[in-house]
């Protein structure tokens, strides 16, 4: 994975991911060899991170020697103005074999394009945007313009990085945001640009089909970099896109790498429930009677987040947040579960949940569960993701409910 587009005078980063053969995230045995090349034979690999060893070929080759983990990141430095596509392949597995054959262009083998001059989205020490919350605003990122010097050849640059705009200036450029995973956006959905210069929202465009652009004010400081933050109200893998028109015919653009919009939490509701903590609240459900749950992903809200670390606060309410519709439409649809912790009585018998796992079929990101508890006495309900690994971002998404019950017997036997 990549950004899709590049600039000549700069290493271009790349990740590599291991995944074994259900499509999930795997590290390679320590001391496997790993082959890259380019399409075109063009360009120079160095190593950013990773735990092996990398030996630079030249013509766009090189061979990593990995260290036992399940990724690891390289830079493609590349003078020459064209498309690359790039090759790898350890011993009989490539970017397209197993259950990446399958996946939808360009899925694991994106080509990346390089150009004289073009925009990247990063931050301020040159790394690509991270994983995102759903309705939080992002830390800072800048978007850098630059074009390349020492072009005296056409279509090969071999100087370094100079800025596209004088500090200080203010340019409208056209700003786009994508739906990568799932490749479908929901009605409405948008992207809130805030440059300094002025807040916008950015459309959001279904993926590979990118055609509504906003033009958005940008102040440029030193090192062609203006900064912004981001904000997107749902869930899933996106990307931001700019372009600009210099004039004579010569469009400069770029985009961002695909980066992860996750949940801020789940919100879960069981139905009719009283709420009663202890032996002296309302009867709710007889033990081993059924009860309908409902499991909903939503985006955050500051007064459930207290210390805005992007997780929800314990006791937290989550049933008033707004919904992430997008959640549960990725292609491989993500699951939730729901387990219990019991509330009473205190060092009473955990009693078993049942109908908690998995929980799918959600539809504007909330679904459906039957849940049924063992025992008597009050609980509380706690959610999470089925691999607790949104879209492969690590990041899992939680949440919990209020107290549940109260649980009594359903009948004595004498």
């Amino acid at each position: 994975s990549h950004a899709g587009a590049a600039v000549n005078c700069q290493a271009e980063a790349v990740t590599f991911t291991v995944h074994n053969p259900a499509h999930l995230e795997a590290p390679l045995a320590a001391g496997s060899v790993v082959g890259i090349t380019t399409s075109t034979g063009h360009g120079d690999w160095s190593l950013v991170t990773g735990l092996g060893t990398l030996t630079n070929l030249g013509n766009g080759a090189a061979t990593y020697t990995s260290g036992g983990e399940s990724g690891f990141v390289l830079a493609l430095a590349n003078p020459y103005a064209e498309t690359v596509n790039i090759n790898v392949i350890a011993g009989s597995v490539t970017e397209t074999s197993g259950a990446a054959a399958s996946e939808p262009a360009p899925g694991t083998d994106p080509n990346l394009v390089f150009d004289a001059a073009g925009f990247r989205f990063v931050d301020a020490a040159g790394i690509p945007i991270g994983t995102q919350v759903s309705g939080k605003t992002s830390a800072t990122y800048t978007l850098q313009a630059i074009r390349s010097t020492g072009c005296a050849t056409p279509g090969i640059c071999t100087g370094a990085c100079t800025a596209l705009f004088a500090p200080g200036a203010t340019v409208p450029i056209d700003a786009a945001a994508e739906c990568i995973d799932p490749s479908t956006c929901q009605p409405g959905a948008q992207v809130t640009l805030a440059t300094g210069a002025e807040t916008r929202a950015v459309p959001a465009n279904h993926g590979g089909a990118v055609s509504s652009y906003q033009v958005t004010s940008f102040l440029f400081g030193a090192n062609g970099q203006a900064a912004f933050t981001l904000n997107y109200s749902d869930a899933g893998s996106m990307r931001l896109l700019a372009r600009y028109a210099l004039g004579g015919g010569n469009l400069v653009t770029g985009q961002s790498s695909p980066f992860v919009v996750r949940p801020f939490g789940f919100a879960l509701a069981a139905a009719g429930n009283p709420g009663a903590a202890d032996a002296t609240g309302a009867k709710y459900k007889k033990a081993g009677e059924t009860f309908g749950a409902t499991l909903t992903a939503v985006a955050w809200s500051a007064p459930d987040d207290a210390d805005s670390d992007g997780i929800p606060d314990a006791g937290a309410d989550l049933t008033d947040n707004a919904a992430t519709p997008n959640f549960g439409r990725e292609a491989i649809p993500e699951t939730g579960t729901i387990s219990h912790a019991l509330l009473a009585p205190s060092g009473g018998d955990g009693g078993v949940l049942s109908g908690g796992s998995p929980i799918g079929g959600f539809t504007g990101g909330a679904a459906s569960a039957s849940l049924a508890f063992s025992e008597v006495g009050a609980i509380r309900l706690t959610a999470g993701l089925g691999d607790a690994n949104y879209l492969g971002s690590g990041a899992d998404v939680t949440g919990a409910s209020g107290p549940v019950g109260r649980f009594y017997p359903g009948h004595f036997t004498l």
